[in-house]
């Protein structure tokens, strides 16, 4: 079935047909990624796979009700915890995967004291 990546304004990057999954999770010591392929041109993925990006990995899969009867049904993961834009590797084939990185718990930290000192100071209104 038909895999995409979809994000909040609409924008849709479909994924190449493969034996791998085109969502995977990516190893390393410093941060928790995602390693993600999509088939597009490099210049629109590096305008959309940006920090804070708001996207989601959707596919389609077939059910079966009560009596019987196939349908489809899409199914939605949110993936903008993976909100920190890694390498974009051009695969030479069409496709190009990218990487997105979750923030690690000292720069999650480090965001709420920056706010919190931002709210105290009156430079930022909630």
């Amino acid at each position: 079935m038909s895999e995409r990546i979809v994000f909040a304004d609409g924008t849709v990057f479909q994924c190449p047909e493969q034996p791998k999954a085109p969502v995977q999770p990516y190893p390393d010591r410093k941060r928790e990624w995602k390693k993600l392929t999509v088939c597009a041109e490099l210049a629109l993925v590096k305008e959309k796979f940006v920090d804070g990006a708001v996207y989601f990995h959707e596919w389609d899969s077939l059910v079966l009700d009560e009596e019987g009867q196939e349908s489809q049904e899409t199914i939605r993961r949110e993936l903008s915890a993976y909100s920190i834009a890694g390498d974009l590797v051009d695969t030479r084939d069409g496709n190009i995967t990218v990487y997105m990185g979750k923030p690690t718990e000292l720069e999650e930290t480090q965001a709420a004291l920056d706010t919190l000192l931002l709210l105290e100071l009156g430079d930022l209104e909630i």
